[in-house]
Parts: C-alpha cells; structure tokens; sequence
C-alpha cells in the first residue's frame, strides 16, 4: 500500500441528531441517538491521512441522501418502507422476512463505490444494519465496533429480537477484528477462538462537558438512560422509596425514553412504594447539551444495569463530575481496576446500594474523593484524542495484516 494515498474508511453505524436533521429534511423528526458517533467523527476532522464515510440509516427519506462537511462523507440510508421511510409494521416485517434485503443493496452498492481499505460496523446487535456487513467479509478487511450484546438481554422471544440475537451471533462467530471496551473479549471469545481484538471507549463529548457549568444541585438520585427493566430502573424507584422513609426529603431524578406502556408499570411501582413526590421524570431530552445540564444537578448517579459492558452514561457522568455507583457488571468493574474511582455493587443488591447511597449523602469528602478519581480516569481514558488514536492505529494494524503493510503510527 502506497503511504501516501489516503486510506480509505467505511463506518457503517446508525446515528442521528439535530445537525442531522438540518442536512437532510426528513418527513418527519427523529430523536437523538448515539451521540458516541458524531463525537468520534471529530477525532477525523482534519486528518490528511484517512478519507472517512459514514453510512448510517434514518428514517423518514427516499433511498438515500448524501452530505459532506468537514471533509467526512455522509449517506444516510432509508430503512422502513421503501421511499417513505416509515419502519416496517410489525404484523408484516417485510424487512426481516427478506433478511434486510433493501438495506443491503443500498449499502452494497456505495461500499462498492468507495473501495474502503477498512470497514467499521458499529454495533453487531442491530441487525437492521449489522446484517449488511456479512456480504463483505471476503471483499474487505472489517472491524467490529462493540456497543453491546443483544444476546445478553432478556425478553427475547419476538421475531424482531430473535433476529437480532442470531445476526449478532453469526457476526461473533465469522470476523476477526473486534474493539470495545475489555470485558467485552471474554464474551466474544464464547463464540469465536481466533480473533484479535483492540481496547476503544467511545469518546465522551468534552467540548460540550466543558461548556456545562454547575450552579447548584437539586436532586440527591440520578438514573439516566433508556427506560428500561434491564437497565435497572425499577431497582432505581425501589430504593428512592425505601430511602424516602428515612430521608421524606429525598429528591431523585429520571433522564431517558419510556414506552408507555412500560411508563404505567412503573408509576404502578411508584404509587405503591408512596415516592412520587420523590421523583421528577423529565422523559427523553432533546440533546445532549440539556441532558448535561440535568446531570450536573445531580449529586449521584446510579446505574443499576443488568447486562451492559460500560455504558456511555457511566463516561459522561464521570467527566461531569457526579459520583457513580453502579451493578458490578460487564466491563464496569475495569474502571476500579487500579484506583477506587466508583462504587461497585453486586447485581440485584439494592440494600447494598441503598447503603452506598447513605453514605456517599452524609460524607461529603468521601463523595468528592470518589467524583475527582472517577474525573482523572475519564480524562485519561475516555478522551476523544486517545480514542481516535487507538482507532487509527487499529486500522493500521489491520492493513498491515490484510495487505502486507508495514504499519505506522501517524498520531503520536
């Protein structure tokens, strides 16, 4: 491989935001998701050596609609019915039924016209868009982004979810390039025996961290993130309402998107355990920018997640100072590996967390020890410098392996 030709990157991801929305006019407006995309897209911008494009599906557009900014390559693909973009019913799941055959001649055919070097699919466990990467195993060298584990979960006998847990399995078993965080090797290697697999965090949103300004908490509690029974949330509202018995003041709030049907379940739980004036549900928020400044009136964040490997919101609340104690689960235990940086709980022990709580709520010193390791971590490990660096350097390294190049670390 000549060293002075571009190389060439596909990511191959699912993302939206306001910016998003800007460029491509769709019928109708989508929320926010995966802010990790567009905040690793920045460690490229203005890097001579790699020339990126980014495919990503959306809703709500004809075929597919093309954007560059910054010298990154956009094309967002339409998913859902063809040219409305409105997604499958599920009393007809045309899209599964044909194994995602619409989405796979669309993304076939622009991985075709770019000739990557290297493509990265971020997320096995979405098989509206991970299905479309098998199709180029043989013809590209592909690296595996790791965001989770659909096969971990539960509730998983829908076709829809079946279907996601057999992509995402078949992906584990046939690639050889993974990245994530570490915890995430060990359940990899159930699947497949010869893979290599490269450390990456997605990158928190510093810019937008540090433009954040604290002014003054007012809540004790924080639970942030999909609204959901495996992310722990109903472990969430029951220890508010046992700590409202000792403390009636207690002020707990709850960030993030609820079906509403699950919603009444969980106000069912809230009545019953006599809490509701506790609480302050804000629903989904628009942006990360408000999401921020939620978080920092927060003096606690709890993530009393069942199943994830090392969620996004445990690196933002780290950088936006709020202390954290979290399920000892997938790779969460790795951030107290050399330095006491969150409180660890075993999974399902609410008297444990509810314990921690108390003390973190009257030692002050002890809670701002916890918030400035757990600060020092996240700059040193989360950044997006470091991410990009340790992204590039494992596209060189593949290269190197696919093409007989001798690679080079061109960041230092």
């Amino acid at each position: 491989m000549n060293q002075n030709k571009k190389i060439k990157l596909v990511w191959i991801c699912h993302f939206s935001n306001n910016e998003v929305l800007e460029w491509i006019r769709p019928w109708f407006k989508r929320k926010e998701i995966a802010p990790w995309i567009p905040n690793l897209i920045k460690g490229f911008v203005g890097k001579n050596e790699i020339e990126l494009h980014v495919i990503s599906l959306h809703s709500g557009i004809s075929i597919y609609k093309k954007h560059k900014k910054d010298g990154i390559f956009y094309y967002f693909v339409n998913y859902g019915v063809p040219f409305i973009g409105v997604p499958w019913q599920s009393f007809f799941p045309f899209d599964i039924l044909t194994n995602y055959f619409q989405n796979k001649l669309i993304i076939k055919y622009l991985v075709n016209r770019i000739k990557p070097d290297v493509i990265s699919l971020f997320g096995a466990e979405n098989s509206n868009y991970s299905s479309t990467i098998i199709q180029f195993r043989k013809k590209y060298p592909v690296l595996i982004i790791i965001q989770g584990f659909i096969s971990l979960g539960s509730n998983l006998n829908k076709l829809k979810e079946k279907k996601r847990v057999k992509v995402e399995q078949e992906i584990l078993k046939k690639f050889s390039y993974f990245a994530g965080e570490l915890d995430s090797k060990e359940y990899i290697s159930n699947f497949n025996n010869h893979f290599k697999f490269y450390k990456l965090y997605g990158p928190v949103n510093e810019e937008l961290v540090n433009k954040t300004e604290f002014f003054e908490y007012k809540y004790d509690l924080l639970f942030y993130g999909r609204v959901i029974k495996e992310k722990g949330i109903e472990d969430f509202i029951k220890i508010v309402g046992e700590l409202s018995t000792i403390y009636p003041k207690i002020s707990a709030i709850i960030i993030g998107n609820c079906s509403e049907k699950y919603l009444k379940i969980i106000e069912e739980l809230i009545n019953k355990l006599k809490c509701k004036n506790n609480i302050h549900f804000t629903g989904f928020l628009e942006s990360q920018e408000i999401v921020f400044k939620h978080i920092r009136t927060a003096k606690i964040f709890l993530a009393p997640t069942y199943n994830d490997r090392l969620p996004l919101t445990i690196r933002e609340c780290m950088m936006l100072k709020t202390a954290i104690i979290a399920y000892n689960t997938g790779g969460i235990p790795f951030i107290n590996k050399e330095n006491k940086n969150v409180e660890l709980i075993d999974v399902g022990d609410t008297k444990a967390m509810k314990e921690s709580v108390i003390k973190l709520l009257n030692d002050e010193y002890y809670r701002a020890k916890l918030i400035e390791n757990a600060y020092n971590y996240a700059i040193s490990e989360f950044s997006l410098e470091k991410n990009t660096n340790l992204l590039f350097n494992s596209y060189i390294d593949i290269i190197s392996k696919t093409n007989n190049y001798e690679g080079t670390n061109y960041w230092s």
